[in-house]
């Protein structure tokens, strides 16, 4: 069975499908994703905002972390909605796992660094 797996990454799409082996075919929406307009709006909305939080540019590039709680909460709680409509969306068509890092990384914010 084909698998979908919701994973952030810099510059790609939240959504990945694998093979059998786990092993990347493309990193796209499938089109039973793609016709449900809120789910896909939503991870454009995810990958948009997971990008914004670093900085790249020709100098630098590095992680800068959410500018306070209140946003790292509000991004966090749509991630976890996300998920859930795409559960309830690909249920038995796909199997589904995520791959969302701890708290104490991929949502710091930018005093908690400091």
């Amino acid at each position: 069975m084909i698998k979908l797996k919701f994973s952030l990454e810099y510059k790609c799409n939240p959504i990945w499908i694998l093979d059998d082996d786990g092993d990347v075919i493309e990193n796209c929406l499938p089109d039973v994703l793609i016709k449900d307009k809120r789910i896909a709006k939503y991870l454009h909305e995810i990958s948009e905002q997971f990008d914004s939080l670093y900085e790249d540019n020709e100098l630098n590039f590095e992680f800068l972390g959410f500018s306070n709680e209140t946003e790292k909460k509000v991004f966090y709680d749509k991630v976890t909605q996300t998920i859930n409509l795409i559960k309830t969306k690909i249920d038995r068509i796909y199997s589904f796992e995520t791959k969302v890092l701890s708290e104490d990384y991929w949502l710091w914010t930018k005093d908690a660094r400091k």
